[in-house]
């Protein structure tokens, strides 16, 4: 049985990463000409690279060459370099929606005779703002998340807590690691005023971050580079953060992301 779906879900911004060796061919003007032939379709609009997230994608690099195609609403995008490929949507429901996206974007890459030669990380991040109406304090947090989420909130005595963040790495294993930012923060952290379209915000609204980014690196200089490769690496991925963001909510918050107003 799949993880429910939440109509008022929190989710603002979904980002997969692919990296591989520098890849000159992919920031060249025929390249560049083939792929908005290809991404067409999906991606008409041919926009300056650059990524939506305040704080990038976890080791995310940008280089010269860097190509970014948008959805017509605006909603989706991917971005070519000569170093990676990116994939973000704000407009997210579920990975099996979101799977068969990520396949055509990099059986696209694939098409391009020799230019990726191996596969150095594939990313998954999920960005998630979550706010509640009429809270009144940050402290009351502690009804909507686990107590060891939120004991931060707790640990200065007869203060009251402005913003609290902080960040859990776990060890690799199997070439695979978590990366987990979380707290009590203002404002937002998906940028409204970046190329792709995100609904606004109060600037000094409080809301609580569950960043949750996984991750897999090859053991070796780079893997043998195949779509269906990096997409059975994905599908790894992605069921560690279901199950960690079912953990870390309580029944109250899942009440508050089943309202449909």
């Amino acid at each position: 049985m799949g993880r429910e779906v939440y109509p008022n879900a929190p989710l603002r911004l979904v980002a997969a990463e692919l990296r591989f060796p520098y890849a000159p061919r992919l920031g060249s003007s025929d390249v560049l000409e083939a792929l908005t032939t290809t991404f067409r379709p999906m991606f008409p609009l041919p926009t300056p690279g650059g990524l939506q997230v305040v704080m990038t994608v976890a080791g995310a690099t940008q280089s010269s060459g860097v190509n970014r195609f948008l959805s017509k609403d605006r909603t989706a995008s991917v971005t070519v370099s000569p170093t990676n490929i990116v994939i973000e949507t704000t407009e997210y429901r579920e990975y099996g929606q979101f799977r068969p996206l990520l396949e055509t974007c990099l059986t696209a890459l694939a098409a391009i005779p020799g230019a990726i030669v191996g596969l150095e990380r594939v990313g998954l991040r999920y960005v998630n703002e979550v706010r509640v109406p009429n809270l009144g304090d940050v402290s009351e947090w502690t009804k909507y998340f686990t107590p060891d989420l939120v004991a931060a909130l707790h640990l200065i005595p007869d203060r009251a807590v402005g913003v609290m963040q902080a960040v859990v790495q776990t060890e690799p294993v199997d070439g695979m690691l978590t990366v987990f930012r979380y707290g009590a923060l203002r404002g937002q952290v998906v940028a409204s005023g970046g190329p792709l379209r995100v609904a606004t915000v109060p600037t000094n609204e409080p809301f609580f971050m569950l960043d949750l980014d996984n991750s897999w690196s090859s053991g070796e200089s780079f893997d043998a580079y195949s779509v269906e490769a990096a997409l059975d690496i994905s599908d790894r991925l992605h069921a560690p953060i279901d199950a960690l963001f079912e953990a870390v909510i309580t029944d109250e918050l899942r009440r508050v992301f089943r309202r449909t107003e």
